[in-house]
């Protein structure tokens, strides 16, 4: 446990590099999230009239309406028939296709948005483990809810005992 405030300084100095990381990368993923669906909702709008809609087999118990998808993570609302399976496979191939027509060199059938999304969550957890070993507790055990706290606490304790590297990152300069 920390024992000061000095004790809690040295941590986040340690700790600064991991903390601008994560920061570069949760704000790269919004990024690459807002620049993905500019292209990816225009295709969802074109195959939303043709897919079914109704039940959903009792797992949410409310009906599934078109308006109801608003995004392609809206998707699993979709009853699991024959007809929708069949649209969805039409419709991940056209979003493989327009994926490559704006860049996309990772692995077919992967969206760029979701892979930094995962790319920004691990750099997250690194700065949470660093944090939890430091303060010998067991990260492996810690809730959605704490970790989140973590994190607020790392980077907030981070910013504070550091905020050069901060500017320099506002600035756009290098991550270290």
């Amino acid at each position: 446990m920390i024992k000061s405030s000095k004790e809690m300084e040295s941590i986040a100095k340690d700790t600064v590099d991991l903390a601008m990381m994560a920061v570069a990368m949760r704000t790269f993923a919004l990024l690459e999230r807002e620049r993905v669906n500019a292209y990816t909702l225009p295709v969802l709008e074109k195959y939303k009239p043709r897919f079914e809609y109704g039940t959903l087999d009792g797992r949410m118990g409310r009906d599934t309406k078109p308006e109801d998808i608003e995004k392609t993570g809206d998707l699993f609302l979709l009853d699991s028939t024959d007809r929708n399976e069949e649209i969805l496979l039409e419709f991940y191939e056209e979003l493989d296709e327009v994926h490559l027509d704006h860049g996309w060199k990772g692995k077919k059938g992967h969206c760029p948005a979701l892979t930094q999304e995962n790319i920004a969550l691990m750099a997250e957890n690194d700065l949470e483990n660093a944090w939890f070993k430091r303060l010998g507790i067991d990260g492996s055990c810690a809730s959605m809810k704490h970790r989140k706290e973590m994190l607020k606490i790392a980077l907030g304790s981070c910013v504070l005992a550091n905020p050069e590297a901060f500017e320099r990152l506002k600035k756009g300069e290098c991550v270290s």
